[in-house]
């Protein structure tokens, strides 16, 4: 049985000299929404446990929101240090980009 090795390359970015590139705010953004859906339904159902006086299950619906809110605060500086990291991630592209036009194409930016 052979087993094949496998060889860690470096990205772009490592061989140039530049941040790799961010993960992705999808899993963030999706998470969020979640979250924001289990408060919407916590705050739904008060009525319904209202209406029937358990007083108990209010509570724990408030307790579960304010959980929830919680986490999204986490979630909303997880979001925040992504885009910070992407927008730094796309500014050193930019600089690569302009180094080599003005370089190889000066006359672009003269306009």
């Amino acid at each position: 049985m052979s087993r094949m090795i496998k060889h860690q390359t470096d990205t772009i970015e490592q061989k140039i000299g530049i941040m790799d590139e961010p993960e992705q705010s999808c899993p963030s953004i999706d998470r969020l929404q979640h979250y924001r859906a289990d408060i919407a339904k916590s705050i739904y159902n008060i009525p319904y446990y209202f209406n029937r006086d358990i007083p108990g299950d209010v509570q724990s619906l408030l307790e579960e929101a304010e959980f929830a809110l919680r986490i999204m605060e986490d979630e909303i500086e997880e979001l925040r240090t992504i885009n910070r990291d992407i927008r730094m991630w796309g500014d050193e592209w930019k600089r690569i980009a302009l180094s080599l036009i003005e370089k190889y194409y000066p006359d672009m930016l003269k306009k």
